[in-house]
């Protein structure tokens, strides 16, 4: 399989204007977050700039759990800590023009997977302040569970 997948700077088709990362932790089973897509309270970019995302073309997410790596006071010690992504009810990013079809969609990431999603076309996939902006991640696994994310889209 060979595909290149390439974004310019700007709006429109195969374009985007920020780019957003973190590694964060989860506490034990039942540990979650969530993430106001369209919140820059939460976001901000490398230089400290708000982030108010209204489409984003890439959601990259990588279950670092298989690894003994320190962040913080945690280290992620549990090798098989699940992460569900996605069913965070109220006010969550799903159904038409997401990558979520319906409410409580979830994509579960096993440790040491990586789930990347893709949309490069005009439309991309709709943050919806207010009504369709909530990304969940959920610790499904036993221990702490370390992850990286990637967010990738255009800006208001």
């Amino acid at each position: 399989m060979d595909k290149v997948f390439q974004l310019a700077f700007g709006k429109g088709v195969g374009k985007s204007e920020q780019i957003w990362h973190d590694r964060n932790d989860l506490a034990a089973a039942g540990g979650t977050v969530s993430l106001d897509l369209s919140d820059a309270a939460g976001l901000s970019n490398s230089f400290g700039g708000a982030i108010h995302f209204d489409m984003i073309r890439v959601l990259m997410i990588l279950n670092r759990s298989d690894e003994s790596i320190s962040h913080g006071a945690h280290v992620a010690a549990t090798l098989d800590a699940e992460l569900d992504i996605g069913g965070s009810g109220g006010n969550e990013w799903s159904g038409t023009g997401t990558p979520f079809g319906a409410v409580g969609d979830i994509i579960t990431l096993q440790a040491g997977s990586i789930l990347l999603l893709t949309n490069p076309i005009a439309a991309g996939w709709t943050v919806d302040p207010g009504v369709k902006d909530l990304l969940k991640i959920i610790n499904n696994g036993g221990g702490i569970a370390l992850y990286d994310i990637v967010l990738i889209g255009e800006v208001v």
